[in-house]
């Protein structure tokens, strides 16, 4: 009897000794056309939201009229109509109209560019800490979730405030894979005050990572 349990454990414990290997579900070089597919779904979506151009909704119409008799200087005032916005943010919007007029298009492209580029970047980030399955399922999920379609083109700040948080976290996981290179510390140490001049959850963003 003790012979034989010598045994079992002998082989238990080589058993656990031994590298568990994970066999995909599906084929790598279709993950990545599935994984590009949704990338190019996210970025249709974004489009057909922006060219649907609907009527502005009230709370865009409030952020607007701010828009329509200040300056740049203005910008640095507290917004009429109970409004709260970055300035930076709030300084692109001014130059859009400046340029190319007051309409709902030219109010709502900067959200839609800062929505165009997030979905990119997300791309990139979540491949840099998923392969496989997980990349496609987060992905797929970015791609086609309601508030980044929505605020992709609302005159909101809500589209550049992910794509800022989306912007310093990729700076801290380049530095974090590669340590050696202090370029991409040195971009998110140039990047954070633009990011919070650009939008208020930053802070708390930029405050995490740099914690972490």
């Amino acid at each position: 009897m003790e012979a034989n349990d010598r045994s079992e454990d002998s082989l238990l414990s080589a058993a656990n000794r031994a590298p568990i290997r994970c066999v995909p579900t599906f084929d790598p070089a279709w993950l990545s056309r599935a994984t590009l597919l949704f990338v190019t779904l996210g970025v249709l979506l974004r489009g057909v939201r922006y060219l649907l151009n609907y009527p502005l909704w009230c709370d865009e119409t409030m952020l607007a009229a701010n828009l329509l008799e200040r300056g740049y200087l203005d910008m640095f005032s507290p917004l009429a109509y109970r409004q709260v916005c970055p300035v930076l943010f709030l300084e692109v919007e001014l130059t859009a109209i400046k340029l190319m007029g007051f309409s709902e298009w030219t109010l709502r492209l900067f959200p839609f560019v800062c929505a165009i580029a997030g979905m990119f970047l997300f791309r990139h980030l979540a491949g840099r800490l998923m392969r496989g399955e997980a990349l496609l399922l987060a992905v797929a999920i970015f791609a086609v979730s309601t508030s980044p379609l929505r605020f992709g083109a609302e005159v909101k700040p809500y589209a550049s405030d992910l794509l800022v948080a989306l912007m310093l976290l990729t700076c801290a996981l380049e530095w974090w894979r590669r340590p050696e290179r202090t370029g991409w510390l040195w971009a998110l140490v140039l990047l954070v005050p633009l990011a919070l001049g650009m939008s208020f959850p930053a802070i708390f963003v930029a405050g995490g990572v740099s914690i972490g």
